[in-house]
């Protein structure tokens, strides 16, 4: 039916029996501070940012401000929060690391466990399962025991079903495929559904701010963090630059970027595979019929960079994109031109050069979907504020006491 990866000796029936915790309780606060001292001590850990962004984002003080902000402030002295119950997640296979966000979130907030992993192999999941089985194994943390549990199968509606039919909460992470499908499935008719499907983010640069950098080696090197760390895989990563100014403006940026940017990939990338390159030139090529030749496309110093100029932003086509260093571009003159330009799949803008009231002002313009604007550098940092939902709010219930 399934295969359990975590906890060791774990079972179905166990997590189904178990109790709620309370939010924020003592043991998974503990629990996640064990998991992050091991996770930032541990060397071998340093060749993969990812895990390392994992372990920061678990510290306490980062936990105790994300209680603060999102959290203790809605709650009034008459309702209390508490867990919503059972949880199922159902993980996708281009992040390694969702899963833990996700289980991780539901845990802070009390709840009991399931998540399906994808059936893909990877390194990254498999060194967390490790990790969290030896902190599992310790006494202290045998009470979280029965509150989780990570399985790994293929796609089978019938072990799907089940699952949701036991939840009180289904979280789906995946393309709008996987979505579509296992939305099609039973669920729990008092369950409460959060639905991750595909999502296209952005970069917008004001090009004279940029070019005024001393050092914009250092704003390329955090763009490439965004980019490569998952092969722009992530939704969060930027697979388009809107360059903001003059037209002379525009074009100094371009070439001044692209240049650093280039240095960087080179720096710390090898040569693209063979059918990941062949992938790239094939949505190139389909971009530039369907806009019937409406583009210019530019090859970098090396083929893991690609890049597609726009002539306006009506000529976009955003499905054709294949992500693996593939960048759209287009320059405009003000950043308000965008409002009208996003669209309900659209999730993360990164920017530079811009201040808080030049993008409200944009994102008041009748904007209809951007969920995030970050620095660029913190696109794949993970918040419990994601695609407009607050996962504190939707992972716990109300209750109300009057008197």
């Amino acid at each position: 039916m399934f295969d359990i990866l975590c906890p060791k000796n774990g079972t179905y029936e166990d997590v189904l029996k178990s109790e709620n915790f309370l939010p924020y309780g003592s043991a998974v606060v503990d629990f996640f501070q064990q998991l992050s001292k091991n996770i930032l001590q541990n060397s071998n850990y340093k060749k993969y940012p990812e895990i390392i962004a994992l372990g920061f984002w678990l510290r306490k003080a980062n936990l105790i401000k994300m209680q603060k902000d999102v959290f203790e402030k809605e709650t009034t002295k008459d309702n209390i929060k508490l867990a919503r119950g059972l949880v199922f997640h159902i993980a996708p296979s281009n992040v390694d690391t969702v899963f833990a966000y996700s289980l991780f979130v539901s845990l802070l907030m009390g709840n009991r466990n399931i998540v399906r992993v994808s059936s893909q192999s990877s390194l990254v999941l498999d060194l967390l399962i490790t990790e969290l089985n030896d902190i599992l194994s310790l006494k202290e943390f045998k009470s979280l025991r029965n509150n989780l549990l990570i399985v790994r199968y293929e796609h089978n509606d019938d072990t799907t079903t089940e699952f949701s039919l036991r939840c009180d909460v289904r979280v789906i992470w995946g393309g709008d495929q996987t979505v579509n499908k296992i939305r099609s499935l039973p669920l729990n008719t008092s369950a409460h559904e959060i639905v991750f499907p595909d999502r296209f983010s952005y970069c917008a640069v004001k090009s004279k701010e940029f070019l005024s950098l001393n050092h914009p080696f250092e704003l390329t090197d955090k763009f490439y963090k965004d980019v490569y760390t998952f092969d722009q895989n992530a939704c969060s990563s930027p697979r388009m630059i809107f360059w903001i100014g003059s037209s002379e403006d525009n074009q100094k940026a371009q070439e001044k970027f692209w240049s650093c940017f280039n240095e960087v990939v080179e720096s710390y990338s090898g040569i693209l595979e063979q059918d990941h390159s062949l992938r790239k030139l094939n949505s190139t090529i389909i971009t530039a019929v369907t806009t019937e030749g409406k583009v210019k496309i530019i090859n970098g110093s090396t083929n893991r960079i690609t890049r597609v100029q726009f002539d306006s932003l009506k000529d976009v086509r955003r499905d054709d994109h294949c992500g693996l260093g593939l960048f759209y571009e287009v320059c405009i003159k003000d950043l308000n031109e965008l409002s009208s330009f996003f669209s309900s799949k659209d999730q993360t803008l990164s920017v530079y050069g811009f201040s808080n009231q030049e993008i409200s002002d944009c994102l008041n313009k009748g904007c209809r979907s951007i969920s995030r604007v970050v620095p660029i550098g913190k696109a794949l940092e993970f918040d419990v504020v994601w695609d407009g939902y607050n996962l504190f709010d939707e992972l716990t219930r109300e209750v109300s006491i009057v008197s």
